[in-house]
């Protein structure tokens, strides 16, 4: 029997890689931007353009480290200081978007395990149901030993793929978000605080900061 042509594939999976393919690189771009908002030192309005340049030159790997270093080893003590609305319970919740962050960057491992599974592979439409099941290949040449992957692949299985790469880009991003904008009003709480006090100063000759 003839093999059938790869153009005979079904519409329906070059539409699922083509959507594997925009939303992994969006997720390259949250991760970048998760990390700009996280980890530059100045956190003002202006963009340190070479700091950003420099992680974009990064692997996705080296970002994606890291990312889940800094969700790993940031305390929840960092994102807290006086006046802070609502102030008993931030803790619990800057310790559960620290625990999102982390669990969102380690799955992004797997992500990219099954984007480049999928993306390296020779593609052709089963011979029993080609608008629902292809059959992916990918030869894989390692050390000791030469690896052939032959599979059936329903295209429920990359549109699923799709839905947690969009979960994981909105998860890191929305977390950095908040964590950012937290750690924007502590410095801008810390310079409030500290102009009020030199107000003070300056008003009776008098250092009242103790007050």
């Amino acid at each position: 029997m003839q093999t059938p042509s790869l153009d005979t594939l079904h519409s329906s999976y070059y539409e699922a890689l083509g959507r594997v393919v925009v939303e992994f690189q969006a997720l390259e771009e949250g991760i970048t931007f998760a990390l700009i908002r996280l980890t530059r030192s100045s956190r003002g309005d202006d963009i340190d353009m070479p700091y950003v340049f420099a992680l974009s030159e990064l692997s996705f790997k080296a970002r994606l480290k890291l990312l889940r270093n800094y969700a790993e080893r940031a305390e929840v003590q960092e994102f807290l200081y006086p006046s802070n609305p609502s102030a008993e319970e931030r803790p619990a919740f800057f310790a559960e978007l620290l625990a999102r962050l982390k669990a969102a960057s380690t799955s992004c491992e797997a992500l990219e395990e099954g984007r480049n599974q999928l993306l390296h592979s020779v593609w052709r439409p089963s011979e029993s149901e080609p608008e629902r099941t292809a059959k992916r290949f990918e030869l894989r040449v390692q050390a000791k030993r030469t690896v052939l992957s032959n599979e059936e692949v329903p295209v429920s299985e990359l549109l699923s793929l799709v839905a947690r790469i969009k979960q994981a880009k909105e998860a890191i991003s929305t977390c950095s978000e908040i964590l950012a904008s937290v750690l924007m009003e502590k410095r801008e709480n810390a310079a409030w605080i500290q102009r009020a006090s030199a107000t003070l100063i300056i008003a009776d000759g008098t250092d009242r900061r103790g007050c």
